[in-house]
C-alpha cells in the first residue's frame, strides 16, 4: 500500500507568501528613497539604513518563496519577522503617520494568522518525501 501526498498548496500560504512579497517590495523602495535622501554631510547614515532595509526586503523576498513553498524554515523566519513590525510600528502610532501603525500591525496580524491555519501547519509539518515501504 502507497501513501499519496498532496502536492495542493493549503489555501492560506498563497495569500501568507504574497502578503510578505508586498512587505518585502515595501522596504526595498523605502531603502531607495532613504538612498536618495542622504544627507552629503552623514552618508554614513542614509548608506546604512538604506542598505540594511535592502538587505531586510530580500530576507522577507526569500521567506515569502519559502512560504510559497511549504518550507519548514520559511514559516519561522515569517512570524518572527511579522512579530518584530509590532515594536516597529509602535513608533508611528502618534499624530498623523498613524495610519502607517495601523497598516502594519493588521498586514502583520493577518500573516500570522495564515501561517498558523491548521492547513497551513499540516503543510509545514508534512513529510518532505514520503517514507520507504517496508517490503514484505
Amino acid at each position: 500500500m502507497t501513501q499519496e501526498y498532496s502536492t495542493r498548496r493549503p489555501g492560506g500560504l498563497f495569500p501568507a507568501a504574497a502578503l510578505l512579497a508586498v512587505q518585502a517590495v515595501g522596504f526595498v523602495v523605502f531603502a531607495v528613497l532613504e538612498l536618495l535622501s542622504t544627507q552629503p554631510n552623514r552618508p554614513e547614515v542614509g548608506i546604512t539604513t538604506g542598505v540594511m532595509f535592502v538587505v531586510y526586503g530580500v530576507l522577507l523576498g526569500i521567506a515569502a518563496w519559502g512560504v510559497l513553498k511549504a518550507l519548514r524554515w520559511a514559516r519561522s523566519v515569517a512570524a518572527f519577522t511579522q512579530i518584530l513590525h509590532v515594536p516597529v510600528a509602535w513608533s508611528f502610532a502618534a499624530g498623523s503617520s498613524a495610519w502607517v501603525a495601523v497598516v502594519v500591525i493588521g498586514l502583520s496580524a493577518v500573516v500570522l494568522v495564515l501561517l498558523f491555519l491548521p492547513s497551513s501547519t499540516a503543510a509545514f509539518t508534512a513529510p518532505t518525501q514520503p517514507a520507504e515501504q517496508p517490503e514484505g
